[in-house]
């Protein structure tokens, strides 16, 4: 079981974000349990260990970058759009009152950029959802909205799906938090960032203007960064996880070769002892109390 610390590489603050935030900062562990290294024979040399060691260094190092790299992509596209300068204005006269009518003429416009956005970057359907006839419900599953500082939504691009948004009251930059659990028990992801400037501030962060959240599920698109590339092995397993207690509890995020639902609390002293240790290597049952 290795354990890697997210800010060891070069884009760490970004890096830190995704991976941390992800699980509502409480923590997540991208664990690598490999019982291979258990496999090697008492009589091998410590320098054949390390090389095991390094070998697993290197699969969950690369699952790391991979697993960022699908949020960082994702929260991008909702930070630039919260940069648009006619979400500015239609968040800045909304938060002044809209006296003129302005926001109101623009909603149509702002409507459509949500929904070639979301287009774009990942936040609608890929299925045809606009095919389904009139009477059948569509599913509310990913989607970017506009909202108010207060968590109001104002406009959202079609098949933005329901959540609370009370992680406004005290956000102030820029956040990836876990959503509720979909109907089909994926977990959901929110990439929020602060609608910035405003009439004479232009560039300048206010979240009292407003926030861009975008949704979305922890779907096969980012399962599919933790598979190692060639991977072959029958034992090796990457899963994320959520600390819960100190007793070595922890909520399953991801799907387990070993079965179990999403968001189940488990026993697994190699998921919990290498989410508290990054960068070390450790020794403890898993989840199917096998030692990793």
């Amino acid at each position: 079981m290795v354990a890697i610390d997210p800010t060891s590489h070069t884009d760490a603050p970004r890096l830190t974000k995704s991976v941390w935030l992800l699980a509502v900062i409480i923590g997540v562990a991208l664990v690598v349990g490999f019982v291979l290294i258990n496999q090697i024979n008492n009589h091998d040399s410590a320098n054949e260990e390390e090389k095991w060691q390094s070998r697993l260094s290197i699969v969950a190092d690369s699952r790391v970058r991979e697993g960022s790299s699908w949020l960082n992509r994702h929260l991008g596209a909702i930070e630039l759009l919260a940069r648009d300068p006619s979400v500015q204005l239609f968040a800045d006269e909304i938060a002044a009152g809209d006296p003129q009518g302005i926001a109101e003429g623009q909603r149509s416009y702002v409507f459509a950029l949500l929904s070639a956005e979301a287009e774009r970057s990942g936040f609608h359907e890929d299925r045809p959802t606009d095919a389904l006839a009139a009477n059948v419900n569509r599913p509310l599953r990913l989607g970017i909205g506009v909202f108010t500082a207060a968590g109001q939504l104002l406009v959202g691009s079609t098949g933005l799906p329901n959540f609370v948004t009370d992680m406004l009251a005290t956000a102030r930059d820029s956040f990836i938090r876990l959503g509720p659990v979909l109907d089909d028990g994926t977990p959901l992801v929110l990439f929020g960032a602060p609608i910035v400037g405003g009439a004479g501030t232009v560039g300048t962060p206010s979240a009292e203007l407003g926030w861009i959240i975008g949704a979305r599920p922890l779907d096969a698109s980012f399962l599919d960064t933790l598979t190692q590339p060639g991977d072959l092995s029958d034992t090796g397993e990457t899963y994320v996880v959520q600390l819960v207690d100190a007793q070595g509890q922890v909520r399953m995020l991801t799907p387990l070769k070993g079965g179990g639902r999403r968001f189940d609390v488990r026993t697994d002293q190699a998921a919990y002892e290498a989410a508290r240790t990054p960068g070390a290597f450790v020794e403890a049952p898993n989840y199917q109390s096998v030692a990793t």
